[in-house]
């Protein structure tokens, strides 16, 4: 039986491995043979942190681990990292539920090379307003240029009022869940070659609209933007940015109470002038039942009065109404 097992593929041990934990691989196969010990040595294996709960197991991965091998990190908590020498092949780094000043100095340490990571995250952490603009400023700056995705999840959002990224910075996916739309905008000439990027756009911005100061986003190939307050020059001040960019799927998810949102020929002419290559569009509106106007004008008549276009040479759209206890969701996707 054991020789069956001993004449498998390396090929098919690697699959193998796939299902195990690296704590499980090393207490079962590790030291069975020098075939074994060589296949275990060179493969990826996955390890995350948040799952290692007793000291027993962190004492064992702090001295069985390879350190200048690991190239992605999840951490929790500013405890779980206790290596003593610099992860000097770390790519990726992801920080859960962690205070934003833990995550500053775990940055600012020597044990992680800023210049070598390629992807971010930053999820539903949490912290004060300057540890987190000095996390983000961090990571936008002259340090991160492998950086090629960000997710900067922070409770609350983050202003970037403050920031001034590196003009060299070689993002292509970003991730914001919380900022204004004019600090989003002062970010775009940092960068020039982002090609997806997904924003929670905050409800106040009382900033003036300039002209000159539109940055186009020539890369841009797919943009997702939850919008509150949404109106028709918030959403073209946006698209302006992408009017000189092939921008192809774009997701407007956003809350209003402006009706004339639902204008389909006023959609029409803002799509085919600034994003004329769109080929997938997918506009869910928001309205609260809440409002007085709601409760006096029919959903159904109010799209009649707006004139949703049936056919369209480019664009194919549905409408799926949904009655909620306080809200009526207005959902137009492409077929």
């Amino acid at each position: 039986m054991s020789s069956c097992f001993e004449s498998m593929p390396n090929d098919l041990f690697m699959e193998l491995f796939d299902y195990f934990d690296a704590y499980s691989i090393y207490q079962s196969f590790f030291g069975l043979n020098y075939r074994l010990n060589q296949i275990i040595s060179h493969c990826q294996m996955y390890v995350d942190y948040h799952r290692i709960t007793s000291s027993e197991k962190q004492k064992w991965f702090l001295e069985n681990l390879i350190i200048n091998r690991i190239r992605s990190l999840k951490l929790t908590n500013l405890n779980q990292i206790k290596f003593q020498y610099q992860l000097s092949s770390l790519q990726t780094l992801i920080f859960i539920a962690m205070n934003a000043n833990d995550i500053k100095q775990i940055l600012n340490s020597n044990l992680i090379p800023l210049q070598q990571l390629k992807f971010v995250s930053v999820n539903n952490c949490d912290g004060g307003k300057k540890d987190k603009d000095d996390v983000c400023k961090l990571l936008l700056s002259e340090h991160m240029l492998m950086l090629k995705e960000c997710k900067l999840e922070f409770k609350y959002g983050t202003s970037f009022k403050y920031i001034t990224p590196t003009p060299l910075l070689q993002i292509e996916r970003l991730t914001i869940n919380w900022c204004s739309l004019t600090n989003l905008i002062r970010l775009f000439p940092y960068l020039p070659n982002i090609k997806y990027l997904k924003v929670c756009i905050q409800r106040r911005d009382i900033a003036p609209f300039q002209s000159s100061s539109i940055v186009s986003l020539n890369n841009i190939k797919e943009l997702h933007i939850t919008i509150f307050d949404g109106t028709y020059e918030r959403i073209i001040r946006l698209l302006k940015c992408c009017e000189s960019s092939k921008l192809t799927r774009l997701k407007l998810y956003f809350f209003t109470n402006i009706y004339s949102m639902i204008d389909g020929k006023q959609w029409e002419s803002i799509l085919t002038q600034y994003v004329p290559y769109l080929i997938t569009i997918n506009l869910d509106v928001m309205f609260s039942k809440y409002n007085v106007l709601v409760t006096s004008i029919n959903i159904d008549d109010l799209l009649l009065k707006y004139h949703w276009i049936d056919k369209h040479e480019k664009w194919r759209v549905r409408i799926v109404t949904n009655h909620r206890s306080n809200e009526i969701h207005l959902s137009i996707k492409t077929l």
